[in-house]
């Protein structure tokens, strides 16, 4: 599984940095899914595996997007 991981990194930089636009934050996205996959038993039931992934970072990066628009309209 890892070594799946370790192919996909390019390809899920490129998802999470077209989203959060700056690269600490994509480099750190993907950190925090990496940690998310560990905590998962199992992936028998990921049929195609990249597409997952891809979709998995991308939620992320998005979730990230929203806390961090939430934050700063609360301090306006």
């Amino acid at each position: 599984m890892f070594l799946k991981l370790k192919s996909r990194l390019g390809l899920l930089f490129a998802v999470a940095f077209n989203i959060l636009k700056e690269e600490e934050e994509a480099k750190d996205a993907i950190m925090k899914v990496f940690e998310k996959l560990m905590m998962r038993p199992s992936f028998e039931d990921v049929r195609n595996f990249k597409s997952w992934i891809c979709t998995v970072t991308k939620n992320h990066c998005l979730m990230e997007l929203r806390h961090r628009n939430a934050e700063s309209r609360a301090v306006e």
